[in-house]
């Protein structure tokens, strides 16, 4: 990574907490509540992409994590069946998938896909950041040395200036945020937070819970599945209270195909896609300072033609340091 001089990061306040509605049922519809999601400027909706509405009713700036986990109850933990994200995630199999049989639907998400990325230009625009790309396997366990390893690497990235960036998903991914949030923290604070989600290590996938008609199956299994993912997902949130009031701001890139993953709560800004082919090229193209692969699967980025500055890659090692 070339070197820079040192500056402060760039702080963004963390506010409250997650948005708490009644429990969720299996299988239910989202209700009316989910209908029309309003951003916090009022200016404008991003109504179910299966609506007829087009131009006027686009996000016109990033997701942030209380977008995303609208919905969600931490005391509920089958609540993730009428969390926001979750919906949209439902409504996109339902629909079919990476292959939309409906043309409304298609151009929904398109337009969507292109108001993202003009919204992510607009962002990257202003702040000017110098983005550090890490990749990474989504399997990664929170209790392994690799995963800690990775959170320290981002911390150390994020304090000396650089904004993180990832897919947004669990894993190596999730560390990074981990490890971004914390840059600003005291040790013991950073100690704390790997410990916390130590405890619930694995990060259960959602994707089979939920039938191709877009209708979650109200059966034993699932029931246990949003339990293991209400543990997941509280363990992370209980994390970021640990976290100062401000936090460098840090990057997620991730995508519906892969929306059975929990959302992660820990990254400040989201630009959250359809297409995932578009997600990639983004992520790839935005991370100029560097890219850093972690352990697990990264072969879609290692290919591409498109090379950023430096690339650092792991050795294969259970206790790998990227």
């Amino acid at each position: 990574m070339a070197a820079r001089p040192h500056r402060r990061p760039a702080l963004r306040p963390i506010r409250g907490a997650v948005d708490a509605n009644k429990q969720g049922t299996p299988g239910a519809p989202c209700g009316e509540g989910f209908a029309v999601w309003r951003v916090a400027t009022g200016t404008r909706r991003f109504d179910r992409m299966t609506d007829e509405t087009e131009g006027d009713d686009l996000p016109e700036r990033l997701y942030t994590p209380l977008d995303l986990l609208k919905g969600y109850d931490p005391e509920a933990p089958t609540s993730f069946v009428t969390e926001w994200d979750f919906c949209q995630f439902k409504e996109y199999v339902g629909a079919g998938g990476v292959s939309p049989v409906d043309d409304k639907v298609r151009r929904r998400q398109a337009l969507h896909d292109a108001a993202i990325a003009e919204v992510l230009t607009e962002y990257l625009a202003k702040k000017t950041p110098q983005l550090v790309g890490i990749m990474g396997g989504h399997a990664l366990s929170r209790d392994e040395p690799a995963y800690h390893n990775v959170a320290k690497l981002a911390r150390r990235i994020a304090s000396e200036g650089y904004t993180i960036v990832t897919g947004g998903g669990p894993g190596a991914m999730e560390a990074a945020h981990l490890g971004a949030t914390f840059a600003g923290a005291p040790d013991k604070a950073f100690d704390d937070a790997l410990a916390l989600v130590s405890q619930a290590p694995k990060s259960p996938d959602l994707t089979s819970i939920v039938g191709t008609n877009g209708v979650v199956a109200d059966n034993p299994a699932t029931k246990q599945a949003l339990a293991m993912a209400g543990i997941w997902m509280n363990a992370a949130l209980e994390c970021r209270k640990l976290a100062p009031m401000e936090v460098p701001d840090s990057l997620a890139i991730p995508t519906w195909r892969y929306g059975g993953e929990p959302t992660i709560p820990l990254a400040t800004h989201y630009a959250k896609y359809f297409q995932n082919s578009i997600r990639e090229e983004t992520l790839i193209l935005n991370s100029r300072a560097g890219i850093v692969y972690a352990r697990g699967a990264a072969e879609p980025f290692g290919r591409s033609s498109k090379t950023p500055n430096r690339t650092i890659a792991p050795r294969a090692s259970k206790a790998s340091r990227p």
